[in-house]
């Protein structure tokens, strides 16, 4: 279905990837990674709203890899079409479940890392710091409770000093040898 409204929509300004995805896709979840996008929190780190959807994308991003990351393939794009359709309704429970979770993550990252975090190399956030990095730090929470700024600060700064890690976050980013090391040194810098 992605792939028919993608090729349907030519006439004017193309779709973002993310505002097909929120059509096709429309429901449950789809609502809850607008509410998401509201957290206070991210909206610093993120800055202004994109029109174009890539905020609300990136949330997408942090939920699809966080609870579904071994089950990536490329392309990307279809990664997250196929776990938004898959999660299309959640019940209540796993709707609050993942709004808390998003919740306790923001808070985390912004009293640990400042208002701006992700942008190693410039005023850009970079998506494959973010998602790996963030899904490291939920999952270190939901494994040990939330850890001191101090632990999330130098994991960090150590990722950033890893050459590998660069390479994973700055090329190829969607190739899944990319993904999985980028995911597999950001776990690791939390001692998972």
């Amino acid at each position: 279905m992605y792939e028919v409204f993608e090729r349907i929509n030519t006439g004017g300004m193309k779709l973002s990837p993310q505002e097909i995805k929120s059509c096709v896709a429309h429901g449950d979840f789809n609502s809850l990674l607008f509410e998401a996008n509201e957290n206070s929190h991210w909206r610093t780190m993120f800055g202004n709203k994109s029109i174009r959807l890539k905020d609300v994308e990136l949330v997408l991003r942090f939920f699809a890899f966080y609870e579904n990351q071994e089950a990536y393939q490329r392309p990307m794009k279809k990664f997250l079409t196929d776990f938004m359709t898959s999660n299309r309704n959640p019940s209540d429970q796993v709707r609050a479940r993942r709004l808390n979770e998003w919740a306790a993550l923001m808070e985390t990252l912004a009293s640990s890392l400042g208002d701006k975090p992700f942008r190693p190399s410039g005023r850009a956030l970079n998506a494959a710091l973010f998602d790996s990095f963030s899904v490291a730090l939920a999952k270190s929470i939901q494994a040990t409770g939330i850890p001191p700024a101090q632990v999330v600060q130098n994991a960090y700064s150590e990722l950033l000093k890893d050459d590998d890690y660069i390479k994973a976050i700055s090329s190829s980013t969607a190739d899944d040898e990319n993904v999985k090391l980028r995911f597999r040194l950001a776990l690791k810098s939390f001692g998972l």
